[in-house]
């Protein structure tokens, strides 16, 4: 019965030993998952930080690029604009020119395209 006594209580000791290891085992995967938990919650700290910030840039830009484009849309309506004065005013000095040489003609001081030389006075066409 001695032997059977020792037998149980090395059993005993044994099965103590690896519920001790078990129970640190335990509080040390307790451990690990609240570190992990608190990881977790930080990384969707960052998260919702990182997004905010995301959509306060994204916001920004879209209202930059509005601006941008209807600077874009007014200097295109002013560009337009300045084309139809250029074509006026050019417009309105070729009729100048017509109507100089037809006054010139009026006159007789319109030669047809000849010019005078200035250092030695001799007409030539141009």
């Amino acid at each position: 019965m001695t032997y059977e006594r020792d037998e149980v209580r090395k059993n005993y000791e044994e099965l103590k030993f690896q519920h001790t290891m078990m129970q640190t085992e335990r509080d040390t995967f307790r451990d690990e998952a609240k570190q992990l938990q608190r990881m977790y919650s930080q990384q969707v700290e960052q998260k919702e930080i990182i997004q905010a910030s995301y959509k306060d840039k994204v916001s920004r830009l879209e209202t930059r690029c509005k601006h941008i484009f209807e600077e874009n849309t007014t200097l295109l309506e002013s560009n337009g604009n300045a084309q139809k004065q250029l074509k006026a005013s050019n417009y309105e000095v070729s009729k100048l020119k017509v109507r100089i040489v037809r006054l010139l003609a009026k006159k007789g001081n319109f030669n047809s395209g000849k010019k005078t030389c200035k250092n030695c006075t001799k007409e030539y066409s141009e």
